[in-house]
């Protein structure tokens, strides 16, 4: 997979380091210094968007016509990391009409995790938020995945990943009472949602098994 920048999902990643390597001859002498390469890197598609599309049955009646895509990407990276999301604005708004607005904590997300690093909770290589459980999307920003006890550095294959949305108002009464009160039309609504990638200051565990933090 190819790393993007996309214009609705935003991520940041850092490249600590660059790889140096010199030699030099001193009397008679080699001395050859290696610098070790220090990468963050998110890998996403650039065509992926949040967007749901509704159609209007009648007064008050609603269909879903189009659900939100699954967001396939993966980290490759040589240190910890942690990865957050936040949507970039507090609502949804309609693509032909942007007076029509619905609230971005209608929808929530999980994240599936097909690598090679375990996400089987703290004690494993990755902590995920989402395990077990939808988180709601909202403006601030909260952690997805970071490293559990063990390391999570790898590359694609290790940490290669689903992110998948849900509509939260379909498990809730109230909500969905609310939601049909929304003025609403046939539409698609969408809203840029930014993913941050950054170095992870979660605790690990040393060889001797005692704790340690990343610095």
């Amino acid at each position: 997979m190819k790393t993007y920048r996309a214009s609705h999902f935003i991520f940041i990643a850092f490249l600590l380091f660059p790889y140096f390597l010199a030699a030099q001859i001193k009397d008679g002498n080699i001395n050859l210094r290696s610098d070790l390469v220090s990468l963050i890197q998110l890998n996403i598609d650039p065509d992926v968007r949040l967007e749901f599309g509704i159609n209007e049955v009648n007064e008050k009646l609603y269909q879903i016509t189009k659900y939100p895509a699954d967001v396939i990407f993966s980290v490759e990276s040589t240190e910890n990391w942690t990865l957050s999301i936040a949507a970039t604005t507090s609502y949804f708004r309609g693509v032909q009409d942007s007076t029509l607005t619905i609230p971005v904590d209608f929808i929530g997300f999980t994240v599936e995790s097909h690598g090679n690093n375990f996400d089987n909770g703290m004690f494993s290589n990755i902590y995920n938020a989402t395990k077990d459980t939808i988180i709601e999307l909202s403006t601030e920003k909260k952690m997805m995945l970071t490293n559990g006890r063990r390391h999570n550095i790898g590359n694609a294959k290790d940490n290669y990943f689903i992110l998948r949305w849900k509509f939260l108002y379909q498990d809730d009464p109230l909500r969905m009472r609310e939601f049909y009160n929304f003025r609403m039309a046939n539409d698609l609504f969408r809203v840029g949602v930014s993913l941050t990638l950054t170095r992870s200051l979660a605790p690990v565990q040393s060889v001797s098994g005692d704790e340690t933090n990343e610095q």
